[in-house]
């Protein structure tokens, strides 16, 4: 059996690991039409289906005039097919355990989605930290710059005007707490 873009998943009786879709967790089984690949999960890139979910056989090729095989479904049809296939085989997919497994992979991939938008949100937040921060460093280092310049005396006077600052500063501290 080929493993396709899906995970491995125990499905049957027997336990026997079967293909699933990464998207649905619906099991991936081999083709009906040619019987020779086990189907594949997509999704629409483009057009009016964009983002809609479907299973086709790898040998299937819309734009060829003759593929080898036509098997194309979209997940509703899909889930139509396997369900008359659960009726005639007896195969569990559809059981209630597998129906809790599909319902909780579609939350987890919302989950997944709501984690990278709030990624995508911190690493422009982060960014924009990153460029305050050097802004910040650019001005220091002229603070910097300007005050080698001032020479001993220079400095002196920069150091006992930010002195006076703290010391009013502290005043009105005093002021404000009586």
């Amino acid at each position: 059996m080929a493993w396709s873009s899906g995970s491995s998943r125990s499905h049957g009786s027997m336990g026997v690991a079967a293909a699933v879709g990464r998207r649905t967790g619906l099991p991936l089984i081999q083709c009906p039409d040619c019987g020779v690949q086990t189907v594949i999960e997509l999704e629409a890139k483009e057009g009016d289906n964009k983002g809609r979910v479907f299973f086709k056989c790898p040998l299937y090729e819309r734009d060829e005039p003759c593929p080898p095989c036509k098997f194309f479904r979209w997940q509703d049809k899909y889930e139509e097919l396997l369900r008359k296939r659960n009726k005639s085989t007896n195969e569990p997919w559809n059981s209630c355990q597998a129906v809790a497994d599909v319902a909780i992979r579609k939350q987890h991939m919302q989950d997944l989605e709501q984690l990278m938008a709030s990624s995508i949100c911190m690493k422009e937040e982060l960014a924009a930290v990153k460029k305050e921060l050097l802004e910040m460093k650019a001005v220091q280092n002229g603070v910097r710059a300007n005050l080698y310049e001032l020479g001993g005396w220079g400095k002196c006077v920069v150091i006992l005007g930010l002195i006076n600052l703290v010391i009013a500063v502290l005043c009105i501290i005093v002021q404000l707490v009586k």
